[in-house]
């Protein structure tokens, strides 16, 4: 969203190299590079961004785990069915989805 920023963590190792945020077009590219030279990865927060990487990289072929710190992804966007309904799906084609 235009004039947004993603929170940052306070968790050791946010600094480290490939840990990166979405925001701008460099950083899709960033993110398009270091997913082409890995096999796993993990994605923080279950909103719509989030899960939009999870299914892209799933179906290019890397394993994927998403981690939502609250109990249901979208938790703030839409209804508990809907969630429900995305996280189905997701699992379906082979993403991993810890909540909680």
């Amino acid at each position: 969203a235009t004039g947004s920023r993603p929170r940052l963590l306070k968790l050791d190792g946010v600094d480290l190299a490939g840990v990166v945020s979405l925001r701008s077009l460099a950083d899709a590219h960033l993110i398009r590079e270091l997913s082409a030279q890995s096999e796993d990865v993990v994605i923080l927060g279950g909103g719509f961004i989030g899960l939009e990487i999870a299914a892209t990289l799933r179906v290019a072929g890397r394993n994927v785990t998403v981690v939502e710190a609250v109990d249901r992804l979208l938790g703030r966007a839409v209804a508990p069915v809907i969630a429900a309904h995305v996280r189905q799906r997701l699992e379906a084609i082979g993403v991993r989805i810890l909540t909680g």
